[in-house]
């Protein structure tokens, strides 16, 4: 169980900051306007 929070809590730590400080992804919004476009 050591093992497992010596391993773990840095993730955590790493993985709050990251996603803290990335950008956001935006999927299928390819003019940049804010909205889903629409596919052909």
């Amino acid at each position: 169980m050591l093992i497992a929070f010596t391993l773990g809590a840095p993730f955590l730590v790493s993985y709050v900051i990251y996603h803290g400080a990335a950008d956001s992804t935006e999927f299928d919004d390819l003019d940049n306007d804010g909205m889903v476009s629409a596919l052909n």
